[in-house]
């Protein structure tokens, strides 16, 4: 099943631009990622090359990289290492504007990150990376070229991508609605439109999940597929982490974050939202956690697209602004399950 999806438009836009960069595609586990890259290079490409570091694939790149780039000193160097590796691994492979070149999964090899300068400069193919970034932010061995990247974000489906995949006929009625029109002039539409966010509110944007549920048009299925998602993401994330009991911190965190969210009162009691969740875990959970520990999980969750944070400006004082102010889930199906998991009610979570 194909979801549409708007960042397809930003991906012609960046082949289409004069400004040759590597693309690098970032965003949560279970996005959707792979697919729509895969399914924009078969579509606007002549060739594609696709390596995943993380699977075969990968392993055979290597082998041909190692291969293209050994160097005895004293003899004559390749000119052209790496167009070599990429012909070892693909004999069909020309150096030439209807190529693309995808590498997934690019955090598994600090070494093949950091050739993106060269990648950008030294080649008429087209690059697109994409994959986990938790590895990266945590290792020196990767080197950002910020000027040689193009970065595009990938997020879950938004209300208006779930809407035009359940109900094509509603989306162009939602579409044609003027910006201020009055909401008692079509009240149908509204409570259409209404009960369709009530799903879209239950169960996310993550494409399996929708998937599931426009197969099955049951909530309950779409919701236990979410839960398998954030199993996922929760087993990948212990590849990170030294010590294994470090991954309950995770739930803990979720559910602190439900603990603010559902406060009446909306300021903080700390100085940052790090702090404050701090405090929540070790005070509600768990006292054996240290505090880097649990700032070190914040900002995991934080880079791998999970949670995001906002800032506060104080009576529109823009010398008094605070960032880091506000917590939230990035997506609506994750902090309803979390929600749902702290007790709170339907209508607790619509006031909310």
């Amino acid at each position: 099943m194909y979801l549409k999806r708007k960042v397809y438009d930003q991906l012609l836009d960046w082949k289409n631009d004069t400004a040759h960069s590597t693309l690098e595609v970032n965003g949560a586990r279970q996005v959707g990622k792979t697919y729509i890259i895969n399914k924009f290079a078969d579509e606007n490409f002549r060739h594609k090359i696709y390596i995943n570091l993380f699977d075969l694939s990968g392993k055979q790149f290597m082998e041909c990289y190692k291969k293209a780039t050994d160097w005895t000193p004293g003899t004559k160097r390749p000119e052209q290492p790496l167009h070599d590796a990429f012909k070892l691994f693909d004999p069909d492979f020309e150096d030439t504007n209807d190529t693309v070149i995808i590498i997934d999964e690019i955090q598994e090899s600090s070494e093949i990150f950091n050739r993106i300068r060269e990648f950008t400069r030294y080649f008429q193919a087209h690059f697109i990376v994409t994959g986990s970034y938790l590895g990266r932010v945590l290792e020196p061995e990767f080197k950002f070229s910020s000027g040689d990247i193009t970065s595009i974000r990938i997020y879950t489906l938004s209300f208006k991508e779930f809407l035009e995949a359940l109900d094509d006929q509603l989306f162009q009625k939602y579409l044609s609605l003027p910006l201020d029109h009055a909401d008692d002039t079509v009240p149908e539409l509204y409570d259409e439109l209404k009960n369709v966010y009530d799903i879209y509110r239950q169960i996310g944007g993550y494409p399996k999940v929708v998937e599931t549920y426009l197969n099955t048009k049951d909530v309950e299925a779409a919701q236990k597929e979410l839960v398998r998602i954030i199993r996922i993401f929760l087993n990948e994330s212990m590849r990170y982490f030294d010590d294994i009991t470090d991954i309950s911190v995770f739930t803990n965190i979720f559910l602190s974050i439900c603990r603010i969210l559902l406060r009446e009162k909306k300021g903080l009691d700390e100085d940052s939202i790090s702090e404050e969740l701090q405090k929540l875990v070790t005070k509600n959970y768990s006292s054996n956690l240290s505090k880097a520990t649990c700032y070190r999980a914040i900002n995991w969750l934080y880079h791998s697209g999970i949670i995001g944070f906002c800032g506060k400006i104080t009576e529109l004082d823009i010398l008094n602004f605070k960032p880091g102010s506000r917590c939230f889930f990035m997506d609506l199906g994750v902090a309803y399950y979390y929600l749902s998991r702290t007790g709170a009610t339907v209508s607790t979570m619509d006031a909310h």
